[in-house]
């Protein structure tokens, strides 16, 4: 690859390496900043073998202050699997006018998909008081097509609140409300959770302190080649501070940690 463009071998490396951020940085843009959510009030969590090799560059795309690397990134989806509660979503239409619906009707509509949840988790020897049930109703603006979920309390007593909560999930959504236009009720949901127990992860006691480097190498960064600590995370104790750049080897993964502004620091 870097022959036919004339290129030195880090140079190339480094590209086919901006490219994949930025595709990266453009999926998180997708999924937090189109549905109205600031990144720079969030963490990035880089988890997967390979995510942290790109969860500092990603970050600094999106002016995403802190990066969040769990212990062992490399196993944390199988992880997920093993610590996740059970999850069934359950759906009704619900075709109304949201100005002309009685709080009792949807108490009703409520009611036969939450006998369904409650029935489905049963079978999965879920325990009652280890359910629990979050209602949602789906509503949008007369002549809208797409609709927005709203959550809904456990007794209905009035349309107006599940209304104004609309409003500010609309605006929230797409920057913009309309409390003079009608609003539709378009489907209500129930989403039943199964609380299983959980595995008792380990927990340490935080000391600052400089860890020693394992050993260094010459790496690049922005054409740039720099002499470079490595680190090995097996041995790294909690609270270990050092500035950038640095290298983190573990067995599922390897983080990167460019080089620094002045007076900053990486914490494990």
């Amino acid at each position: 690859m870097a022959a036919p463009f004339d290129m030195e071998l880090h140079e190339a490396a480094e590209a086919v390496i901006d490219v994949a951020n930025a595709n990266m940085a453009n999926a998180v843009r997708l999924l937090s900043i189109s549905r109205g959510h600031d990144p720079r009030d969030f963490a990035l969590v880089a988890f997967g073998g390979a995510g942290a090799l790109h969860g500092a560059a990603v970050a600094k795309e999106l002016s995403i202050p802190v990066v969040i690397v769990p212990p062992n990134p490399g196993v944390t989806s199988a992880m997920g699997c093993l610590l996740v509660d059970i999850q069934h979503d359950f759906s009704d239409s619900f075709m109304a006018d949201a100005s002309q619906t009685a709080p009792e009707d949807l108490e009703a509509a409520f009611a036969r998909i939450e006998k369904e949840a409650v029935d489905r988790l049963r079978h999965e020897d879920v325990a009652p008081e280890n359910t629990v049930l979050q209602r949602t109703v789906e509503m949008m603006y007369q002549g809208q097509w797409r609709s927005l979920a709203v959550s809904a309390p456990a007794t209905i007593t009035s349309t107006e609140d599940l209304v104004r909560g609309f409003h500010d999930e609309h605006e929230r959504e797409y920057n913009f409300r309309r409390e003079d236009a009608p609003v539709s009720i378009f489907r209500v949901g129930v989403k039943a959770t199964g609380v299983v127990q959980k595995a008792e992860l380990p927990s340490f006691e935080v000391t600052p302190h400089a860890p020693d480097p394992a050993s260094q190498r010459d790496v690049w960064f922005k054409g740039k080649s720099c002499r470079t600590d490595v680190y090995d995370r097996a041995t790294m104790k909690a609270g270990a501070e050092f500035t950038g750049p640095a290298i983190i080897e573990q067995v599922d993964s390897t983080v990167v940690v460019p080089p620094a502004p002045p007076r900053r620091s990486t914490n494990i």
